[in-house]
């Protein structure tokens, strides 16, 4: 098998960098926030035409989709969280959450819960019912950038820009194992949709995996990217993963063994022609949303065809 990528649209509306992308309310909704405040839907079906949910003062560095709330959780650069409605489209709390940058939210196990990546260096876990923090850690003053959440092992794994990472029990947020081998400040985590490993990436330009059952063993590092890679994104079926990087690539790999198979740039196709800063997978694997400091959001279809084709 291999890969074909088809541009379905480029679509421009945003009027600074784009650093955000969260799936939205329905299977053809998704959402961006950018450096200019703003929150905007976009649909599949009608890709050119944006429409502003909110408006942020300050830029968005991070999205949340809370489904049984249905509402995004707006993080922004002055470390405030912003609440909004999808029902009505009007933003319902405010809280000023940190004085630094939030760099990331994903959801926790339990319904209702998220937990936020600050540039002061703490993650912690919160509740959107009572908007108050549950737990608080931080091991370091240096920016926490990344997180990802692992389900077998109720572990959460968070990137800092100190080079490490830093496991931690979900629930109690206690410190269990920190990693070194980034030469870097860390920008992305994930695991893999079995749990299994545990990819990270960033400023270095590297990929390391690290094996979970091993006490997070580094079993590889790839040279990735000739800059700093952005973000790393399983498509839902975990056949493959896509890496958004700096140097305005994006690649997609093998989650069977780690191998490229496809490089999206300019050489083959209209694409960014900056920074790639974040990725989308819809949820039937055949759409790729990238966005980034150009401004642009492009939906890609990723079709997988007999190598004969």
């Amino acid at each position: 098998m291999k890969l074909l990528i088809h541009p379905i649209s480029k679509s421009q509306g945003h009027k600074d960098s784009i650093y955000s992308l969260e799936k939205g309310t329905g299977e053809n909704h998704f959402y961006s926030g950018s450096g200019d405040g703003f929150l905007v839907c976009w649909d599949l079906l009608n890709p050119d035409n944006g429409k502003v949910v909110a408006k942020i003062p300050a830029p968005v560095y991070s999205l949340k989709y809370l489904p049984t709330q249905n509402c995004i959780i707006a993080g922004q650069r002055n470390g405030g969280l912003h609440i909004i409605d999808l029902n009505t489209n009007k933003e319902t709390h405010f809280i000023q959450a940190f004085a630094n940058s939030i760099f990331d939210i994903i959801l926790g196990e339990k319904v209702g819960t998220f937990y936020v990546a600050s540039g002061d260096g703490s993650v912690s876990l919160w509740h959107i019912d009572s908007l108050h923090s549950i737990k608080i850690q931080k091991a370091t003053s240096q920016s926490s950038r990344t997180l990802a959440y692992n389900s077998n092992s109720h572990e959460l794994a968070v990137g800092y820009s100190d080079h490490k990472i830093r496991i931690f029990d979900s629930d109690e947020l206690k410190p269990k194992i920190t990693l070194s081998g980034h030469k870097n400040s860390i920008f992305s985590l994930s695991y893999t949709p079995d749990n299994k490993y545990l990819l990270s990436g960033g400023r270095d330009a590297q990929i390391k995996i690290w094996e979970v059952a091993s006490d997070y063993k580094e079993v590889t590092s790839i040279a990735a990217h000739t800059f700093a890679i952005n973000h790393i994104s399983f498509r839902p079926d975990g056949k493959y993963f896509a890496t958004a990087s700096m140097d305005k690539n994006v690649k997609i790999w093998k989650t069977e063994d780690f191998q490229l198979v496809k490089v999206i740039n300019q050489t083959k196709l209209d694409f960014h022609t900056s920074s790639v800063n974040k990725l989308l997978w819809t949820s039937d694997n055949l759409h790729l949303i990238t966005c980034g400091d150009d401004r642009l959001i492009f939906i890609l279809a990723v079709l997988e065809v007999q190598d004969s084709l």
